[in-house]
């Protein structure tokens, strides 16, 4: 996993720049840079960190991997949706379209392309 943090200088604060890789970074960091940059954050995930025994996730296991440190109520709320809708992405009754996938993708500071495969 990659992220980058670039945030302009303001008239008041100076500006700030850095990035962080490696794997498995504890989710409460992303959470907090999330809440601190998030305008100014890009994440880039490695689809290596989502292959369990040689298989790449599927989208609906990468997103419950990567949605850990929120309930379902609370991200369904964030990107627009009702629960029950979120959590039939999650349990594979409903499939990720390329809208629902930027909608996610957007919420999570992740590429869309990690839920939906041209």
């Amino acid at each position: 996993m990659h992220i980058v943090v670039n945030k302009p200088a303001t008239k008041t604060e100076p500006p700030v720049s850095f990035e962080i890789s490696g794997t498995n970074i504890p989710q409460p960091i992303l959470a907090f840079l999330r809440a601190l940059y998030p305008d100014f954050i890009r994440i880039d995930a490695d689809e290596d960190e989502f292959v369990v025994a040689g298989v790449l996730l599927a989208p609906r296991e990468i997103l419950r991997k990567i949605r850990s440190d929120m309930t379902q109520e609370d991200f369904a709320y964030a990107i627009g949706i009702s629960r029950e809708h979120y959590s039939n992405i999650e349990l594979g009754h409903r499939r990720i379209t390329r809208k629902m996938a930027k909608q996610l993708a957007k919420a999570l500071n992740y590429p869309y392309t990690l839920f939906y495969k041209e």
